[in-house]
Formats: structure tokens, sequence, C-alpha cells
């Protein structure tokens, strides 16, 4: 596969169809970092998809689903789940590619929306771990319950009492090696 920045001339492809290349892609395609790159082939394929030809989808995600899937596997430990999270993944990106700046390899970006959409369906999965602020709690008579909050927030006598038991030590261990030293007499 050959690989040209599309923001540089390339010595692989002729100047003129590497200028060609670059204005023909939406500004959001073009790379604005030189050592990362887009394919040719890439590129080609996002400014035909963009420009209405939707089923090349397919041939732009091909080389990237086992990666895709092992990403999303990797969060969710399970095969269903990482089936359905690379498949919304995948999705989103189609729905989403006239936002791919070219930034990145095209890989790169469509892997970090798996690992996004991962994340957010292990946090579905296990609500248990999230405790909303916006639902009201209520008890087993159906009585509302204010929601304790934790203040998160040093308490200023605690704080003082450890700074005192940190001055302190040194001054107890150079009393313990002083009486340990000496004989003690029964």
């Amino acid at each position: 596969m050959m690989e040209v920045e599309v923001c540089r001339t390339a010595t692989t492809l002729p100047p003129s169809l590497v200028r060609a290349l670059a204005s023909s892609l939406p500004r959001s395609v073009v790379t604005a970092n030189p050592t990362e790159r887009l394919t040719a082939q890439e590129a080609e394929l996002i400014r035909r998809i963009l420009a209405g030809e939707k089923e090349l989808y397919y041939e732009l995600i091909c080389p990237y689903e086992r990666s895709v899937y092992v990403a999303a596997f990797s969060i969710l430990r399970s095969e269903a789940d990482a089936e359905d999270c690379a498949q919304d993944a995948i999705l989103k990106a189609f729905r989403y590619l006239s936002a791919f700046r070219g930034e990145s390899k095209f890989g790169s970006w469509l892997v970090s929306i798996v690992l996004n959409e991962a994340k957010m369906k292990l946090r579905k999965l296990r609500p248990g771990l999230y405790e909303s602020l916006d639902e009201p709690v209520t008890n087993d008579e159906g009585d509302y319950v204010p929601q304790l909050l934790v203040d998160w927030r040093e308490i200023p006598s605690e704080s003082l009492e450890r700074s005192q038991i940190a001055d302190a030590r040194p001054r107890c261990a150079a009393h313990q090696r002083q009486f340990s030293a000496e004989p003690v007499d029964f």
C-alpha cells in the first residue's frame, strides 16, 4: 500500500497528483501533522464516501475490523458485548466521518471511537458502581431520603493532628534509640 502525506509532496507520487488529491479532499481530511500519515487510498475512499458513494465504507473499515473487535473485547471481556460495541462504533464512525480531520490515521481514529464506546457500555452494564445525584432516593416505605454527600476537603483538626504526629516521629525515634542503648536493671 503506497503511503503519502497529503499535506506534503511525496517522492513516490508525482507532485501534481499529490496536489490534486489534497485539493480534492475536504479540508477536514488533510493532515496537519507531517509525521502521521493518511494513505492515499484511504483519503480517496473518504473523499468518495463523503461525496455520496456510501457502499465504499466497507472497503475503508475492512482492514480495521479485527483491531476494532479486539479493542472492544479488551475492555468488555465478553464476545457478544464486544461485537455489539464494535458495530455501534463503526456506525458512529460512519455517521461522523465528515468530522474526521485527518490529523491521525483513520484506524487510530476508529479505535479511539471503539474504546470510548466500550467504556460507555461498561458503565451501562455496571450501574451499581455509579450513584446518580439526580435520581431521588427512597426507603422501603417510599419515603424520600436525602443523599449523604461526602465532603472531600481535609478536616482541619485531622490535618493538625497528622502534622503534629509527623513532627513528633523523629523525636520519638531519637528517644527510643537513647533508651534502647541503656541497660535495663531489674
